[in-house]
């Protein structure tokens, strides 16, 4: 048996949403003119996303991705085009969005986070400039933590500052949760979200969604390409799997059928119960949690690592390298006694 991965990101699609990649793989999202299905599909997808994440709306374009760090690139780029030049971010942020920065040539103002993950907001508060670009995360990776956006968006507009979302991870959950720190609609300041489809609801590997705030953005990212029907394309990518597409709409309307709502409490509750089971094994979170993904850190990490390599697992480590980051998915839920046996003997081993 090969190894196998605690908490990992990576969806496991359910049956029928890889016979729908399958049966459209052969399409091209990126020549829409010719493949009307996708292009219905993606409208579709959009519309139903959209109040999953923004209930109140605003969003005026949008662009399929192959995920948020595509995403959180393409929202960069539009704002460049519109004149700024810094992209200022909590060091808990993903890791692409700095790398954004240096692509596109933005200087990248990172702001240290405390002792409990979260970001110094003195610091932002010091920092942020006209013309600025503040990218806040909507369930970080590492420890599922929203960032203060609502209460962020005044500072914003006072400093002439755009705020990008990256909700990769909590988006389609993010109406379920309800969490103020959420915004509820794109405009202002907030320019724009990225959401990736392959977390939740689990869709192929390579889809996401960015939502822009003003046509405008969108109209940036549009680039010639006099070859096609359209004669132009989106993005970076010219030929872009339009069977993503279609499978990623699959897996949404799975989702829907459930219950975001539903799926959300069973997710949270896992998380809870991950927790709560594992502190007699001396493991601890630093806030309480507020979306499906947990820091367990561990005052003997070390020795965690040794157990869980010893057993034929991978995992990832939080920011702080002391903890096992484990985020929860819908497939998830059926390893999760798994995990939990798993990471109590690896912190007993010697």
């Amino acid at each position: 048996m090969g190894l196998r991965v605690i908490g990992g990101m990576t969806p496991r699609p359910p049956a029928e949403v890889l016979d729908t990649l399958a049966r459209y793989a052969h399409t091209n999202a990126g020549d829409l003119r010719s493949y009307p299905e996708v292009e219905e599909a993606l409208e579709k997808l959009v519309r139903l996303t959209t109040p999953l994440v923004l209930p109140k709306g605003g969003v005026r374009a949008s662009v399929f991705t192959s995920g948020a760090s595509e995403g959180n690139l393409l929202a960069l780029y539009a704002l460049r085009e519109r004149g700024a030049r810094r992209v200022v971010f909590p060091e808990s942020a993903h890791y692409s969005v700095e790398k954004a920065a240096r692509i596109l040539g933005m200087e990248a103002v990172k702001v240290p986070a405390d002792e409990g993950f979260l970001p110094r907001l003195d610091v932002l508060e010091r920092v942020l400039g006209e013309g600025d670009v503040l990218v806040l995360t909507l369930g970080t990776t590492e420890t599922g933590f929203i960032d203060p956006a609502s209460q962020l968006e005044p500072l914003a507009r006072e400093r002439g500052a755009w705020v990008h979302l990256d909700a990769a991870y909590a988006g389609p959950l993010l109406s379920s949760l309800g969490n103020p720190k959420a915004p509820t609609r794109l405009g202002g300041p907030l320019a724009s979200l990225v959401v990736d489809l392959h977390k939740v609801p689990e869709a192929p590997i390579g889809s996401g969604l960015l939502l822009l705030s003003e046509e405008g953005l969108g109209e940036s990212l549009k680039f010639p390409a006099p070859y096609l029907p359209t004669g132009y394309q989106y993005g970076i990518l010219g030929t872009r799997p339009g069977g993503n597409v279609m499978a990623s709409l699959r897996a949404l309307e799975l989702l829907l059928g459930e219950g975001p709502g539903k799926l959300t409490s069973r997710l949270m509750e896992a998380t809870r119960r991950l927790v709560e089971e594992l502190e007699p094994h001396g493991y601890r979170v630093r806030h309480p949690l507020e979306t499906p993904v947990a820091c367990l850190e561990h005052p003997r990490m070390e020795r965690v690592a040794r157990g869980l390599e010893a057993r034929g697992y991978r995992f990832y480590r939080c920011m702080s390298g002391r903890g096992v980051r484990v985020a929860l998915l819908p497939h998830s839920l059926g390893e999760l006694d798994e995990w939990i046996k798993v990471l109590g003997a690896a912190a007993s081993s010697q």
